[in-house]
């Protein structure tokens, strides 16, 4: 069994301490979140979360493809990925935005 440091201050400050019960954690603010989308059709609306930025491209070109558009990268980085129609020069302004938050969620959030 592997000791942290909590458990040895907790053995040392509370006589009843057992180690070997089970603690549960009834907060439920700290929970990791679980990740489920189609892949085979991916939902990209606003406020939508993905695992990592990887998968939030790859989400968003799967939806391209099957709702017939096109997109170029502007920009893509381990916390970032912003996107725009390749159409842009000819007026079209649909622009994607995604990032990563380890303060607010887990994983990749559409903007």
């Amino acid at each position: 069994m592997i000791l942290t440091w909590l458990h040895l201050l907790t053995a040392f400050s509370d006589p009843k301490y057992e180690p070997d019960v089970e603690i549960f954690d009834e907060d439920e603010e700290d929970d990791i979140s679980v990740f489920s989308y189609d892949v085979d059709n991916p939902c990209v609306d606003i406020g939508v979360v993905f695992p990592d930025v990887k998968q939030c491209k790859s989400a968003l070109t799967q939806h391209a493809i099957l709702n017939d558009y096109a997109f170029r990268t502007v920009k893509k980085d381990h916390e970032r990925f912003r996107a725009k129609c390749v159409r842009a020069d000819k007026g079209c302004n649909w622009t994607f935005f995604a990032s990563t938050s380890k303060k607010k969620y887990i994983g990749c959030k559409v903007h």
